[in-house]
């Protein structure tokens, strides 16, 4: 399945390397990805502060399919570990989202409580 997926750079040069990177992070999410109906996912190149190096942080929203929206963020000075800390977040949304859903079926299922 591919992954719908729209990539935004914000007072940050685009960077095919870093682009790669994001495609690797969301076909990453695996199972998951049947939950996802959207995803987004922006860089944005934070100001610079008493510091040299100019942090990136990093947005990743998603829609399941369920409706329910979903968000994950970082900021690093390294875009590649910004990128796994949010993708991080969003994977584990993911997960407690589909257990949810497997409970409240089961439930369902059941009869209620």
């Amino acid at each position: 399945m591919t992954l719908p997926l729209d990539i935004s750079f914000q007072d940050f040069p685009h960077s095919q390397a870093i682009e790669a990177a994001v495609i690797k992070q969301a076909n990453s999410l695996g199972a998951a990805q049947a939950e996802i109906a959207r995803c987004r996912v922006k860089l944005i190149q934070a100001p610079r502060q008493q510091t040299h190096n100019r942090p990136v942080r990093v947005h990743v929203d998603v829609m399941t399919r369920h409706h329910r929206h979903l968000s994950g963020q970082a900021l690093s000075d390294d875009a590649r570990e910004a990128l796994r800390e949010a993708f991080r977040e969003i994977e584990f949304a993911l997960r407690s989202e589909m257990v949810r859903t497997q409970s409240n079926a089961l439930l369902e299922a059941k009869g209620g409580i």
